[in-house]
């Protein structure tokens, strides 16, 4: 029980020093994000330019997840569209913040000292692993909401204004939003915390660039499969997807108390 409040309390440490650091800026990348992606979606999508057919199929779509009783006008059509996409889009940002978050945490702590400091407190390294990777994955869950209120809330409560209401199949669009980034998210920022933390062996030691592709590379691939075979239960898969990240992060767990070796992320 002592371990586990030592471990909240460096957790809660770890969160106000980012606070503290970044203050309002901490926002202002995931608010641009969710910003960028509305407008983008306006001014790039056309929905003229889809063929009749796969019109009619976005326009079930529509009608499975909201109800007007008027026309709906392209602008409507489209964010409703994006909104449709939307969980998936939070897959994808995940990982984007989920790298940028855990490689500035991490990367604070080593270049401070505070890592060595830390392991010379009444802390083991897997403690300090496991805590570094909480508070980051707590810091890439706030910028993630920030998008999504922007991206996704935004948008929402425009179509709710303009008649376009959503109905109950929207409570399924929300679970799937909620839960399909949770893995991903542990794991963007499982790869960049365990490459500063020296996993990574030999070239790729300090390969900084690929260990970033390498944690974004799953979330990517996940939309694709999705788009490929549309009538997978993305309910399952998120529970796979996280059951692996889980043991993913018990591999590392299990490397860090057979092989962990503080010199290799000292700074130089």
């Amino acid at each position: 029980m002592s371990e586990t409040r030592d471990r909240f309390r460096l957790v809660q440490a770890l969160i106000w020093q980012e606070f503290t650091s970044r203050g309002w800026k901490f926002a202002l990348v995931p608010a641009a994000f969710g910003v960028f992606f509305v407008g983008l979606t306006l001014l790039a999508q056309n929905p003229d330019a889809l063929t009749p057919s796969t019109r009619r199929a976005v326009e079930r779509q529509i009608e499975l997840y909201f109800s007007t009783s008027g026309p709906v006008s392209d602008e409507l059509f489209t964010l409703a569209l994006f909104l449709i996409q939307g969980p998936f889009l939070l897959v994808i940002f995940a990982g984007v913040i989920g790298v940028r978050i855990g490689n500035r945490v991490v990367s604070r702590l080593i270049d401070s000292g505070q890592f060595e400091l830390l392991l010379s407190a009444p802390y083991d390294v897997r403690e300090v692993f496991i805590s570094v990777l909480a508070t980051s994955v707590i810091l890439t869950a706030m910028g993630l909401g920030v998008f999504a209120a922007i991206s996704i809330g935004g948008p929402l409560v425009f179509l709710a204004a303009n008649g376009l209401l959503p109905t109950g199949g929207v409570d399924g669009l929300l679970l799937i939003g909620f839960l399909l980034p949770v893995p991903f998210t542990l794991w963007a920022n499982l790869v960049v915390i365990v490459g500063a933390t020296g996993i990574a062996p030999g070239p790729l030691a300090d390969a900084n660039d690929v260990l970033n592709i390498f944690g974004l590379a799953p979330g990517i691939l996940l939309v694709l499969f999705i788009n490929l075979r549309p009538n997978v239960n993305v309910i399952h898969l998120s529970v796979a997807s996280l059951l692996v990240a889980v043991l993913a992060v018990a591999g590392c767990l299990y490397w860090l108390t057979r092989s962990f070796d503080v010199e290799q992320v000292l700074p130089n």
